[in-house]
């Protein structure tokens, strides 16, 4: 930093002000949208279901949407759809709730980003 007088210069400061701001910054997750979203929804998954695969998976402009083949812990096979706004980058799951109010959001988001036949 250089001192005039008894004052910073304009430059300086700025440019420890915007260093600062470059390395406090989170890096950008350089992956595909369509990886990220099968990411999330891995992570949301976890322990209760265990995926089998994805299926219809495609980008729109605002989400990528599809579907997941899922098996529960009982054995049984389903197919849920699922959305990744990529806006908040949290995927939403049809019928596997992290939290029972969770449902409708679900149901609204797959409406609002995929369309109402995707639901």
């Amino acid at each position: 930093m250089t001192k005039t007088g008894s004052f910073l210069s304009i430059s300086s400061a700025a440019a420890v002000l915007t260093a600062g701001i470059i390395s406090a910054a989170p890096a950008a997750d350089a992956r595909p949208p369509v990886d990220r979203a099968k990411n999330a929804v891995l992570r949301i998954l976890g322990e209760r279901a265990s995926p089998l695969g994805f299926t219809d998976v495609v980008q729109r402009r605002f989400a990528v949407c599809g579907r997941v083949h899922v098996r529960n812990a009982s054995g049984e096979d389903g197919v849920r759809p699922f959305v990744y706004p990529l806006v908040s980058e949290q995927a939403y799951i049809l019928d596997l709730p992290a939290y029972p109010r969770d449902a409708r959001s679900a149901l609204a988001a797959i409406r609002l980003y995929c369309g109402p036949t995707t639901a």
